[in-house]
């Protein structure tokens, strides 16, 4: 086999493979959906907006104010980290969290079923297929030639 077919043979297998996870992950619309918009909100609070506050909040007590005295300077910067962390790290987080295990889970669940799904059908018909041509060599080979004497059945 020459290279550019191993390419194409690669390149199949792995358009065939997210083309099942695909199909798979269009039957939990919800839980996608919630785990793509969720995601950048929980990236920008964790990397951007926390060490946001935390930088003004540093660079306000460096600056020479006291923090007892003025405290209406600091409590929104403090106010703003408390909320990325609870709604962005926590809340968000673990909605995240959730929603990608979730549908984790329901698609390898759907994609084991789909398998086993095949699998069953194909050899149930196989299992058909093989015991209707044993059937037939049976009836062709053995019954219509004349192998049995089915006589005894009819003496009385």
């Amino acid at each position: 086999m020459t290279k550019e077919k191993k390419k194409g043979a690669k390149k199949n297998l792995w358009r065939r493979t997210l083309h099942y996870y695909w199909r798979a992950t269009k039957k939990h619309k919800l839980l996608f959906v919630i785990g793509i918009l969720v995601t950048p909100i929980v990236v920008a609070s964790r990397t951007v907006l926390t060490p946001y506050f935390t930088a003004d909040i540093i660079g306000k007590i460096s600056s020479g104010i006291d923090p007892v005295a003025e405290w209406s300077t600091l409590m929104p910067s403090i106010v703003g980290l408390l909320a990325c962390y609870l709604i962005g790290s926590e809340l968000l987080g673990h909605v995240r969290i959730w929603a990608i295990w979730k549908l984790e889970l329901k698609v390898a669940y759907d994609l084991a079923t789909y398998c086993f799904d095949k699998v069953c059908t194909q050899f149930s018909a196989n299992v058909s297929q093989y015991l209707m041509s044993i059937f037939q060599f049976h009836f062709e080979h053995c019954v219509r030639k004349g192998f049995y004497d089915y006589s005894f059945l009819f003496d009385c």
